[in-house]
């Protein structure tokens, strides 16, 4: 078995959508007709245009006791905005309630865009939930504490136990944990997520990347070697659906292969970690090579990585380059301690 090397690995994921409105219209009466008549006139040019916040707004206040006026102008002309918890604030003091926000959500500009359900998983498959679900998932997403996060995770699963979202609040979960370090508690979560969805992959990554790490290997060998090849499955399970991802409403061909490489570099990351655990040295290497190379930014931890496997496999030369490149990239950091430890290491043989 090689010397296990200090876990240096971290990664970043997720994203949104949002869907569109359906609703219910009705022709208004002959006496509203009449009675409205010179507004209409007045507003005949520009009837299609969305509704801004204002206008929401004031159609709350005018029509408390008649919120079917409401629904159908938010229907009929879609709204020029998309809610969030600030907007909401304020509709409710205008007189909106939990249906009336799901209604104006749906007609907001991403919804009539997209086309799509409310929310969509990792792979692009629409998910469906109510305002309320939508809204707790997107805070929840956005909150960059860990420990709030989980707090978040915690009153999701008590509120919305059977949401279709659960997989990726899981996920946010499992994401926090790999923020805080706690390997287990990921890999707990991680797998929770796949549970609900196979193919949740953003939990398929971070559980494929979480087991082949020296913290995870500290069982029997059975144990090793069965977290070894659940690794294995969940890294090239990864690597298929990435292949397959579709491009998003905004995003431009280019973008979209800037997105599979990031995702494909931590697959062939986890693959290489896979193969360094097994000492399957060439393996390993043309794993770490293929990570590096879709890697968007260089990162000197597969560079000491890829160095660990070199000098564990008798290619000194080759670790020396590769180890003086982490120390390069690792400038002030732990990274570039360890990578010159290492060549220190090697140059006295």
């Amino acid at each position: 078995m090689v010397k296990k090397p200090v876990t240096l690995i971290a990664l970043l994921w997720l994203a949104t959508s949002l869907l569109m409105a359906q609703g219910t219209q009705q022709p208004p009466s002959m006496e509203q007709v009449v009675r409205t008549e010179s507004v209409d006139r007045a507003r005949m040019g520009t009837m299609q245009q969305p509704l801004t916040q204002a206008e929401v707004t004031n159609l709350l206040k005018r029509n408390k006791q008649n919120p079917d006026a409401v629904y159908k102008a938010v229907d009929e002309r879609g709204v020029d905005f998309d809610l969030d918890r600030k907007i909401e604030k304020k509709m409710r003091n205008a007189g909106a309630d939990d249906d009336m926000l799901q209604a104006i959500w749906k007609a907001g500009p991403s919804s009539r865009s997209t086309k799509a359900a409310t929310l969509t998983s990792s792979t692009g498959v629409p998910l469906h939930a109510k305002y309320e679900e939508a809204m707790g998932y997107k805070t929840m997403e956005n909150e960059l504490d860990p420990d709030k996060r989980l707090r978040m995770v915690a009153e999701f699963e008590q509120r919305f136990p059977d949401s279709e979202l659960m997989s990726s609040v899981h996920a946010q979960a499992a994401k926090s944990y790999r923020e805080k370090g706690d390997l287990n508690k990921l890999v707990e979560y991680g797998e929770k997520s796949l549970k609900l969805d196979p193919n949740n992959l953003f939990s398929l990554l971070m559980v494929a990347v979480a087991l082949p790490q020296p913290r995870m290997q500290e069982g029997s060998p059975e144990q090793t070697r069965q977290r070894l090849a659940e690794a294995e499955e969940y890294a090239n399970r990864a690597l298929k659906l990435i292949d397959g991802l579709p491009a998003r409403s905004d995003e431009s061909p280019e973008q979209l292969k800037t997105r599979k490489d990031s995702m494909a570099s931590d697959a062939h990351t986890a693959l290489a970690l896979v193969y360094m655990d097994r000492d399957e040295s060439a393996k390993s290497i043309e794993e770490f090579k293929t990570a590096i190379s879709l890697s968007q930014a260089p990162n000197p931890q597969l560079y000491f990585r890829l160095g660990e496997v070199y000098a564990n496999s008798g290619k000194t030369d080759e670790a020396l380059k590769v180890f003086a490149k982490a120390s390069e990239l690792g400038r002030g950091t732990v990274v570039q301690q360890y990578a010159d430890q290492r060549i220190a290491e090697l140059k006295k043989k």
